[in-house]
């Protein structure tokens, strides 16, 4: 489950979650973008909460 995943990745609370999902309009394109946004924000190696 996308929001699962989302709310489960690192460094990714519950502010941070609706602010992503408020930015991106759902919790997919969200879970999509963090990788960029983490880049942006200098974290080399970032990955996403895995589906399993």
């Amino acid at each position: 489950m996308t929001v699962l995943r989302l709310i489960r990745s690192r460094r990714v609370g519950p502010a941070t979650y609706h602010r992503l999902v408020a930015e991106h309009g759902s919790a997919r394109a969200a879970l999509a973008a963090l990788p960029g946004i983490a880049a942006q924000a200098g974290i080399a190696d970032y990955g996403c909460c895995p589906e399993g």
